[in-house]
């Protein structure tokens, strides 16, 4: 038996009744194999999604012992001076206390984003209210991290007075 296959023969009629199941065939199976990956990646993303709930519960439980407030809110923007009274009145910071010292120009991102350095000087402040300070910014507003805290000590009665600069970074525009 002889068969010839040439541009001619892609032409006919018979060709294609005999070709297309098979062509489909394939393609199913095809199909079928990488939808199997699929189904295997899916299910293993499931799952780590199961692991990251049940550890975000613990945290949420552990935070709750601690007397934590929940944090399941969408974190706020950071709003340079707005941010920075909101901070000072959770810590008892006086407005007075607090200055702008330094900020630096903006950098963009690769990802779209900018980021900014804020450098803040809060004169005889307690530790624990500076300590605070930090804390609240770094909780409550969106992508906002301090990144230098320098601490002079003042000579004071009571040895608790503080002199802080605080550098803050955080991004915006996402």
């Amino acid at each position: 038996m002889d068969i010839k296959f040439d541009k001619s023969s892609l032409k006919t009629k018979i060709f294609w009744v005999y070709a297309t199941p098979v062509i489909l065939l394939l393609w199913v199976l095809v199909s079928f194999y990488f939808n199997i990956g699929v189904k295997r990646d899916y299910e293993k993303a499931q799952l780590k999604a199961e692991k990251v709930e049940d550890t975000r519960n613990e945290i949420l439980r552990n935070m709750k012992k601690l007397g934590f407030k929940n944090t399941n809110t969408i974190a706020e923007p950071f709003n340079d001076l707005v941010s920075i009274k909101k901070c000072a009145k959770f810590s008892k910071i006086s407005n007075v206390q607090i200055k702008r010292a330094d900020a630096s120009a903006p950098k963009d991102m690769k990802d779209g984003s900018v980021k900014h350095h804020e450098t803040y000087k809060i004169s005889h402040v307690k530790l624990l209210n500076a300590v605070k300070f930090i804390d609240y910014a770094e909780r409550e507003f969106a992508n906002v991290s301090c990144i230098d805290l320098k601490l002079t000590a003042l000579p004071s009665k009571t040895k608790d007075a503080w002199d802080a600069i605080i550098v803050f970074e955080y991004l915006t525009g996402f």
